[in-house]
């Protein structure tokens, strides 16, 4: 009798566990019931009500969280707020003077960038807002070199002031840079998100500020001249994806027309 009642009472344990039917739980008490004569619903029910025994609870809340679980996992979702920091490359303006003049003696071409900032905020599990900055600048100069013949004045031995001519070698910088600056209003739309990639893709209109400033130092004619853009209007359009190597940190890398073809660096999300 002993025997039988230790494995009924293991039996009803283990059927409670596992199932949360209610008709299945009266169907165990009533067999213990009838076998034991004695009635432990009274005592199974508190048992449920402070232990881990109690499924009914634990299916209630995964029926709850169903549909959330996977979403929970991603690495992005609604009210996320991501920023990354990267930079371009190529360098267009850079590599187009390079080829253009890479032969010629005295040409110089030099730059940095394109830099690029971006902050946004999930508005939902597929859609983000922000805000994408972008600087570039390159630097062309090439040198100028000259001889002219300049009067000098000098007194001879008897006190006449006499004028004689000297070659005399000048020499000056000329340069074109060119900079430019965009800010515009970004929408990001995310798909196939998990634990550790973000793809998306970038789209953002705003405003752009190009200028191309001429200079000189030509000591006969110092020249200056900036030109910029008549219309200010910025635009891109990216792919991107981020990779997390933790909760917090990772790396991204889009390509795209962004003031650069390609560009990567860091993200940071919280």
């Amino acid at each position: 009798m002993t025997s039988k009642f230790i494995k009924l009472t293991i039996f009803t344990f283990l059927l409670q566990f596992l199932i949360s039917d209610s008709k299945a739980s009266n169907f165990i008490n009533q067999e213990f019931n009838s076998t034991s004569g004695f009635s432990f619903s009274h005592n199974l029910k508190t048992l449920n009500n402070y232990s881990l025994l109690n499924t009914e609870e634990l299916q209630k809340k995964r029926r709850s969280s169903k549909g959330r679980g996977r979403r929970g996992r991603n690495c992005y979702s609604q009210g996320t707020t991501t920023l990354t920091l990267g930079c371009g490359f190529p360098n267009l303006t850079k590599v187009m003077w390079s080829s253009s003049f890479s032969y010629e003696d005295g040409y110089k071409v030099t730059g940095y960038g394109p830099f690029h900032f971006k902050a946004e905020y999930g508005l939902s599990d597929n859609i983000s807002m922000g805000v994408s900055i972008g600087y570039v600048c390159t630097n062309w100069s090439w040198e100028n070199n000259y001889t002219d013949y300049e009067e000098i004045a000098t007194v001879d031995d008897y006190g006449y002031i006499v004028y004689d001519y000297k070659e005399v070698a000048y020499s000056y910088t000329e340069g074109l840079k060119y900079s430019a600056l965009n800010i515009n209003a970004r929408l990001n739309v995310h798909f196939l998100t998990s634990q550790h990639l973000d793809p998306y893709m970038g789209l953002g209109i705003g405003y752009n500020k190009a200028t191309f400033n001429y200079y000189s130092n030509d000591p006969d004619y110092v020249y200056s001249e900036t030109i910029s853009s008549p219309i200010p209007l910025g635009f891109e359009v990216t792919l991107g994806l981020r990779y997390y190597f933790t909760p917090n940190i990772g790396i991204y890398a889009e390509a795209g027309l962004s003031k650069s073809i390609l560009q990567s660096g860091l993200a940071i999300k919280f």
